[in-house]
């Protein structure tokens, strides 16, 4: 059975992240053209907008950031490994300790 679902939980987390990231353009434009033509003041446009824009930003920039971060130590930690396979096994045991 073939489904369009990502194969790892880091494409899952990218593709959430494009996701909120596009809503969190398009809601907001659309939510300023509405209160615009109800009169609202620009002032009180920007502040609605801003607020939900600001939270959409922290919530990309967590996502992205904890994914951006697993893989960095991922990678660190595969380098550590091949580093430790490289030594004699008596050094190597006694800087895994």
């Amino acid at each position: 059975m073939s489904t369009n679902a990502p194969s790892d939980d880091g494409e899952f987390k990218y593709a959430a992240a494009v996701i909120i990231a596009i809503v969190g353009l398009i809601v907001p434009a659309v939510l300023a053209m509405v209160l615009a033509r109800q009169d609202w003041k620009a002032s009180e446009i920007a502040t609605v907008v801003g607020s939900f824009t600001t939270a959409v930003g922290t919530l990309v920039g967590a996502i992205l950031g904890v994914q951006v971060g697993a893989a960095g130590k991922e990678k660190s930690e595969a380098i550590a490994r091949r580093a430790l396979a490289a030594l004699p096994p008596e050094v190597a045991r006694q800087i895994a300790q």
